[in-house]
């Protein structure tokens, strides 16, 4: 009868009966405790709830006037070449993008720190910027060998040494941004200078090569397709205020070419 009144079901008369001899003091103290403990998280109370009823002359208020906006800005991004590849695969697009690179390098450190020797230690680095560009492992070898060559040529040509020799207000991968017609444009100078003579020269790097033959009507077409992008970069450097001569030019480091436009 104890056993039932604790909460606790016989299963061996014999075998409870005996354990309970010894356990029926501090259970019967435990029970009690527990049922002298408040309860930790009574329910709280229920606010009786009233419906209201509006008004009958009820009228929801007027909407606030619209706010006037203008028509908004837009941020054209320019590619790094310029005009986009479309001839030349993606593969052209992520080698022009990391020679841009270097060609920067060469000019912030100075000519002096860059030989042939140096060039062949830059294999490992070349591969690893190609890579994270996303060039695939079946064009990687190829182009890691195109763009050595690159570097190479542009160092042992006298015009590409010009090119990247230090000068009067010297810039690399120069970047303007102009404000037109709600809509501002951002754009990269490859390379400007003023030159001995005081002109200023405009040039970017087209890390393309032609396979084919006519390498004059290549070039001719290349000004064509260009001329546009380099009088956009003229422009911008007359609006910070230049009154030089301005030449402007492609050079290509796999030709060892410099085309004035």
């Amino acid at each position: 009868t104890q056993m039932t009144q604790a909460g606790i079901a016989p299963q061996s008369t014999s075998m409870l009966s005996h354990l309970w001899g010894f356990i029926a003091d501090d259970w019967q103290a435990a029970l009690a405790n527990i049922e002298a403990q408040p309860e930790k998280n009574p329910a709280p109370e229920m606010e009786a709830q009233y419906l209201k009823r509006l008004p009958l002359d009820f009228e929801t208020p007027r909407a606030l006037a619209d706010i006037e906006t203008e028509a908004a800005l837009d941020i054209n991004l320019e590619e790094k070449e310029g005009v986009p590849f479309d001839w030349a695969g993606s593969e052209a697009r992520f080698l022009g993008k990391v020679l841009h690179r270097y060609f920067e390098t060469i000019v912030k450190e100075g000519l002096d720190c860059w030989d042939i020797q140096r060039v062949d230690q830059i294999r490992d680095s070349l591969k690893a910027a190609l890579l994270a560009e996303g060039m695939p492992l079946l064009k990687l070898e190829s182009n890691i060998e195109k763009g050595m060559l690159a570097i190479r040529n542009i160092l042992e040509h006298d015009e590409g040494r010009w090119i990247l020799q230090d000068h009067q207000e010297n810039k690399a991968e120069y970047a303007l941004t102009n404000f037109k017609d709600k809509i501002f444009k951002d754009k990269i100078i490859d390379r400007t200078f003023v030159d001995e003579q005081g002109v200023r020269w405009i040039i970017d790097y087209k890390t393309g090569e032609h396979e084919g033959g006519n390498l004059k009507k290549f070039f001719n077409d290349e000004i064509d397709r260009h001329r546009d992008q380099l009088e956009s970069y003229e422009q911008l450097i007359r609006l910070q205020g230049e009154t030089r001569k301005i030449k402007k030019a492609l050079y290509y480091p796999l030709h060892q070419k410099l085309v004035e436009i």
